[in-house]
């Protein structure tokens, strides 16, 4: 992809490219097409999401914790005892049977090495059925 043409900022450009080689250098196999198929994907999942305003007794609290608990290689006995939980609790909240307070989705995150300004691929709000 030719990020001339995008017409970007040269310094956006070469903050691009330097992810482009990075994620090269951890993934031989990847090509730029990949590479930039992903971002932009990424990029526009924040504006495909529902994004309507609801009150909160029509929307309902979902998460990726147990994608989460799998990347993190860590078990739930572990992730509970690191934020102060039981595993059984943590069980219920990733299958939606509780929803954490801010501080416990914090501390989740944390536990999970999860980037802070990704809270909203752990935990995100959908309408309800």
């Amino acid at each position: 992809m030719d990020l001339a043409k995008i017409k970007l900022p040269a310094d956006m450009i070469d903050t691009i490219e330097q992810l482009y080689v990075a994620a090269k250098g951890k993934n031989p196999q990847i090509n730029e097409s990949i590479f930039f198929e992903n971002i932009i994907s990424q990029w526009l999942e924040q504006f495909e999401k529902y994004t309507e305003i609801l009150p909160r007794n029509k929307v309902v609290l979902k998460n990726n914790l147990k994608q989460a608990f799998k990347l993190s290689e860590k078990s739930q006995k572990q992730i509970a005892e690191e934020i102060g939980v039981s595993r059984t609790y943590l069980s219920q909240m990733a299958n939606g049977k509780y929803e954490p307070s801010i501080t416990l989705a914090l501390l989740l995150l944390r536990s999970l090495n999860y980037p802070p300004g990704r809270i909203s691929k752990l935990f995100y709000l959908e309408p309800m059925e």
